[in-house]
C-alpha cells in the first residue's frame, strides 16, 4: 500500500519495533490489511524482517536501530492462507486461530457447525511464531463426521488430529521458509555490495 505510514497504527508499530530491536522476523497481531476492499474482507497478519547496513555492528538494540536500512514485509490473508495449506480439506474442519494478546479481532474464525452442534473431534494447541503466541482450535465439521461413518471411528479421529498437527507445522514451516529466503537475499545483497 503505497504511501501508508505503518508506524501510524499501533499493531503494526509494535511488530516493527520488536523486529528492529531483536533483529528477527516479527508477526503483527491480527488486523484488517489496508489492501482489503468491500468484497471478501479477511483479517490477516504482517511479517516484518529488518534489513541493516552491511558491515555495521548489530549486537545491541541501539546498534540495530542505528544500522537500520528498512524492513521487508509480507502480508498474509488468513482465510487464503488456510485454504492454500489445506486445499479441499478445508471443508472438513472449522478452524479458529486467536491471538490472546489482541483486543477483539481474531485471525481466523469459522462458523463451528450450528447452534446445537457438538463436534466429536476437537483439537487445541498453542503456537509461538515470530514473537506472538496463537491459540489454534480445530473442530470436525458435520461433513467430516459423516466421513467417519464410512470408516472406523478411531482412524478418522487420528486423521483429524494428524491434519491439525500438519496445519500447525505447515504454517510454521511456511513462515520459516519465507524468513530463510529473505535472509539469503539479504546475504546475497551484502556479498554483491562487498565486491
Amino acid at each position: 500500500v503505497l504511501g501508508y505510514d505503518m508506524l501510524s497504527e499501533e499493531v503494526r508499530r509494535t511488530a516493527i519495533a520488536r523486529s528492529v530491536d531483536t533483529g528477527e522476523a516479527s508477526l503483527s497481531g491480527p488486523l484488517v490489511l489496508r489492501q482489503e476492499v468491500d468484497v471478501n474482507v479477511q483479517s490477516g497478519v504482517l511479517l516484518y524482517l529488518p534489513v541493516y547496513r552491511p558491515g555495521v555492528p548489530v549486537n545491541s538494540a541501539e546498534q540495530r536501530q542505528a544500522a537500520l536500512l528498512g524492513l521487508v514485509h509480507g502480508a498474509f490473508r488468513s482465510q487464503d492462507l488456510i485454504e492454500g495449506i489445506l486445499g479441499r480439506q478445508t471443508r472438513l474442519f472449522d478452524i479458529q486461530l486467536k491471538d490472546p494478546g489482541a483486543s477483539d479481532l481474531q485471525l481466523l474464525s469459522q462458523e463451528v457447525g450450528g447452534n446445537d452442534w457438538s463436534p466429536l473431534f476437537s483439537y487445541q494447541q498453542e503456537l509461538s511464531l515470530y514473537g506472538r503466541t496463537w491459540q489454534l482450535e480445530v473442530f470436525g465439521t458435520p461433513e467430516y463426521e459423516r466421513g467417519l461413518i464410512d470408516r472406523t471411528g478411531t482412524l478418522g479421529l487420528w486423521a483429524g488430529l494428524a491434519a491439525a498437527l500438519m496445519l500447525s507445522l505447515l504454517v510454521g514451516g511456511f513462515l520459516y521458509q519465507r524468513e530463510r529466503k529473505l535472509k539469503i537475499s539479504e546475504m546475497a545483497g551484502q556479498a554483491l555490495q562487498e565486491r
